[in-house]
């Protein structure tokens, strides 16, 4: 089960570029012994709108970091 905390607004910019621009989710999770808590947000990609959910961790601890390991993550393919 998961449980909405939050909704965060977030701007990531990178070397002057807008990479991604919109609102966070923070959910408590209560069915996993390993996630405490997500974020979930949308992103299009061409004409899709798609949807990603990232776990926290130690480095994941907050909805900009959360966009930022996304995006760091779509920069490095």
């Amino acid at each position: 089960m998961a449980c909405h905390v939050t909704s965060t607004a977030v701007i990531e910019v990178f070397d002057g570029s807008l990479m991604w621009e919109g609102v966070v989710e923070t959910f408590d999770v209560a069915c996993n012994p390993t996630v405490k808590r997500c974020y979930g947000f949308a992103y299009r990609d061409d004409e899709t709108l798609q949807y990603v959910t990232i776990a926290e961790t130690d480095e994941v601890n907050s909805p900009k970091m959360a966009v930022k390991a996304f995006v760091t993550s779509r920069l490095q393919r």
